[in-house]
């Protein structure tokens, strides 16, 4: 499995885990290794069951995410920290996403949401809401 790119510098709760994918980790079920652009790429053995592979890869996606968010501008992140309220008020209403089994066309659902940002646009407009 790929990863993203980690950048140079990481807040220091992520130090030990960036050290546990960079080398073997114990038992041998998985080894990481860095690529050219600086990605770690975990190679998983066939003993290494389906939810070894996922906690590993959520831990470096967290790692990833804590990282990306220690270089950005307060209104930058509270940009983050409301789309990532937005998607705990969905998980709330129709339960956990899971790209690799949601049947939905994400270019159809796109399509109504912008249909409905024009209308409730245009609502604000006759309104004169502020």
């Amino acid at each position: 499995m790929k990863l993203a790119p980690l950048p140079g510098k990481l807040p220091g709760k992520f130090k030990s885990i960036l050290a546990a994918l960079a080398a073997p980790l114990r038992g041998g079920k998985f080894g990481g290794k860095f690529d050219s652009r600086g990605a770690i790429e975990m190679v998983a053995a066939s003993s290494a069951s389906a939810n070894d592979s996922h906690a590993v890869e959520r831990e470096a996606t967290e790692c990833d995410l804590d990282a990306a968010c220690a270089d950005l501008a307060d209104d930058e992140l509270r940009v983050v920290a409301h789309l990532a309220r937005r998607l705990l008020e969905g998980q709330r209403r129709y339960g956990r996403l899971s790209l690799a089994t949601d049947r939905r066309t994400w270019r159809r659902e796109r399509a109504e949401e912008i249909a409905d940002l024009l209308m409730y646009s245009a609502f604000e407009a006759l309104k004169g809401d502020t």
